[in-house]
């Protein structure tokens, strides 16, 4: 069985189909030539020295592609509607047991 199934209700059926739509938003945003995953480094970045991203990945296309995210421009509405999407996700990030975890 997949992790991401049994351990991360936001991807259990129709919590993976309500949040595969809000995807729409980030590849909006990304009509300027970027990718949606340079969109989404962008936005993190742009939270704050406090907050900071650690995209993983296995293949130098692919951080190449990250390191795209250091060059997006985020417009003031782009930043408003992926900021709002947080209030939209379905399910919890981790199941109940994961989410005891949190904090301890």
């Amino acid at each position: 069985m997949d992790f991401s199934a049994t351990m991360q209700p936001q991807f259990e059926n129709e919590n993976f189909d309500a949040n595969l739509a809000l995807v729409e938003v980030v590849r909006a945003a990304a009509k300027r030539a970027a990718t949606p995953s340079q969109v989404a480094l962008a936005w993190v970045l742009e939270q704050g020295e406090h907050i900071v991203t650690i995209p993983g990945t296995t293949k130098i296309r692919n951080l190449t592609d990250n390191l795209g995210a250091l060059h997006v421009q985020l417009s003031d509405e782009d930043r408003t509607r992926l900021s709002d999407l947080f209030a939209h996700v379905k399910g919890t990030r981790y199941n109940e047991q994961g989410m005891a975890a949190i904090d301890r």
